[in-house]
C-alpha cells in the first residue's frame, strides 16, 4: 500500500499544477468580471480529487486483495487451505495499478470541472471531509485487523496472555 500511496501523491501534485495553471490562463483571459476561486484553490481542487479517488481505490482493492487471499477454515477453525505464493505475487500489483488508474481518472474529471465560475474552495473543503473519513475508514480497518485475526484465525497466531500473580 505505500508504494500505491507514493503514487497517489506524485499524480496528485501533477495534477495541482495542471488545474492551476489552466485556471490562471482562464482568468488571464477573461476580459469582464472576476472569477469566483484563486487559480490556487482550483489547483488544490485537483490535487484533492485525485488523491481521495486513489486513496478510495486503494482501500477499496486492499480489502478485496484480503478478502481473495484469505484462508479457508474448516469447520473447527484450522486452516485447510492457503494461497500459493503465484497468487500472491500476482494480487500484489494490483493496488497498485487500481490506484494509479483511478488517480488519473479523478485527476481528469477535475481539470474537466474547472471554470472561471466553479466554485474551487468550496469543493475543496468537501473533499477534505471526504479524505479525512476515509483515513478514518483506514485506521478501523487497521486497527480490527488484529481482532480479525485473533478471532477467526487469519495470518499467524497471536501469543497469549500470560497470568501474572502478585506477591503476598
Amino acid at each position: 500500500m505505500g508504494i500505491s500511496i507514493l503514487a497517489a501523491v506524485i499524480i496528485a501534485a501533477m495534477f495541482y499544477f495542471f488545474g492551476r495553471n489552466k485556471a490562471h490562463r482562464q482568468r488571464v483571459a477573461r476580459q469582464e468580471g472576476i472569477p469566483h476561486s484563486l487559480p490556487f484553490y482550483h489547483g488544490i481542487y485537483a490535487a484533492l480529487l485525485t488523491f481521495d479517488f486513489a486513496i478510495v481505490a486503494a482501500i477499496a482493492s486492499s480489502i478485496l486483495q484480503a478478502i481473495l487471499m484469505a484462508p479457508t477454515l474448516d469447520a473447527a477453525g484450522f486452516k485447510v487451505s492457503s494461497v500459493d505464493a503465484d497468487a500472491f505475487s500476482i494480487t500484489a500489483y494490483i493496488v497498485p495499478i487500481v490506484t494509479c488508474v483511478a488517480a488519473l481518472f479523478g485527476g481528469f474529471l477535475a481539470t474537466k470541472r474547472i471554470d472561471v465560475e466553479f466554485r474551487a474552495r468550496n469543493a475543496a473543503e468537501r473533499l477534505i471531509l471526504l479524505l479525512m473519513i476515509s483515513c478514518f475508514a483506514d485506521l478501523c480497518c487497521e486497527m480490527g485487523e488484529p481482532l480479525m485475526n485473533q478471532r477467526y484465525g487469519f495470518g499467524r497466531e497471536l501469543p497469549q496472555r500470560q497470568q501474572y500473580q502478585l506477591p503476598r
